[in-house]
């Protein structure tokens, strides 16, 4: 993987489902920052450091993942508008641009959480058309339909399955090899975020409860 100018990378460690031990991995692009100071509080990776002035638009709002944000940005008092594809087709660019944009304009969104995917992985292999059009073409119409026109941030769920597993304990500075067509997707996926900006997370996820594994 190729790191861009002004890119910072950071990893932590954590457990996969199958109890393989990856390494969690978000990557942030300063590409578009001002390079100037200013009085205001901004980031250079276009994130505002106080979390509790944020409203996050949050997709795929009605999914595992996108349930347990929703919990913890509660807790952390961040304001969300979660999303799913009844209010919004993120497969269907017009659709991005008319219900995102208003979405902007009417609720004062300040970044999106990029949590919706076809995440069934073993279905993935088998329906390889539907998992392009969500994985690739969904998250390409949210960079580029939303993000990129508003100038607004995003933070990318993507995920373990970008590396083989072999060895495990990963770096985002290791080269990326996805062991399935999931994986694939993402990967893919990653690119278009990473072209325009901000922040890839790559991660696995279970339910909110007892952690199976040991720490």
């Amino acid at each position: 993987m190729t790191k861009k100018l002004g890119e910072k990378m950071r990893s932590c460690p954590h457990w996969s489902a199958d109890g393989v031990h990856y390494g969690s991995c978000w990557k942030e692009n300063d590409e578009r920052y001002c390079g100037k100071e200013c009085a205001c509080d901004c980031h250079k990776s276009g994130w505002k450091m106080n979390p509790q002035k944020y409203k996050l638009l949050l997709t795929g709002g009605s999914g595992m993942l996108a349930t347990e944000l929703q919990e913890t940005s509660v807790q952390h008092g961040i304001e969300y508008v979660p999303i799913n594809r009844d209010d919004v087709d993120i497969t269907h660019v017009g659709d991005m641009w008319w219900h995102c944009r208003r979405f902007v304009k009417d609720l004062g969104i300040h970044g999106v959480v990029h949590a919706a995917a076809y995440t069934n992985v073993p279905k993935s292999e088998i329906e390889r058309e539907r998992v392009i059009d969500v994985n690739i073409n969904g998250t390409k119409n949210v960079v580029r339909g939303f993000c990129w026109p508003l100038d607004i941030p995003m933070i990318y769920i993507s995920t373990d399955y970008v590396y083989e597993g072999a060895t495990g304990n990963y770096k985002e500075t290791d080269q990326i090899r996805p062991i399935n067509f999931y994986g694939i997707t993402k990967a893919l996926g990653e690119e278009y975020v990473n072209l325009e900006r901000d922040l890839v997370i790559r991660t696995s996820f279970k339910p909110n409860g007892k952690w199976a594994y040991p720490k």
